[in-house]
């Protein structure tokens, strides 16, 4: 992702949606661990109040979890 000129730490996954909002979503195997810029992006998601979640497991496992956060935060357009 950084080669795509993405800040270091930037999250695999971010979702824009109405009003201007936007979500993250780290994506770990089983065993990953986030790096320390990753880390960082997490805590100046929080103090900005931006939604950041850190998904773990298999790829079955990451997109029910994936699937699960888009449905409760993301609302459904009319």
């Amino acid at each position: 992702m950084k080669k795509m000129g993405l800040k270091s730490g930037c999250p695999d996954i971010i979702i824009e949606y109405p009003e201007g909002r936007i979500l993250y979503i780290e994506l770990k195997n089983e065993k990953g661990r986030l790096s320390d810029s990753q880390k960082l992006w997490a805590v100046q998601s929080k103090a900005m109040g931006t939604p950041h979640f850190i998904v773990k497991g298999g790829v079955t496992e990451c997109l029910d979890q994936i699937k699960e956060i888009v449905e409760i935060n993301v609302p459904v357009r009319s």
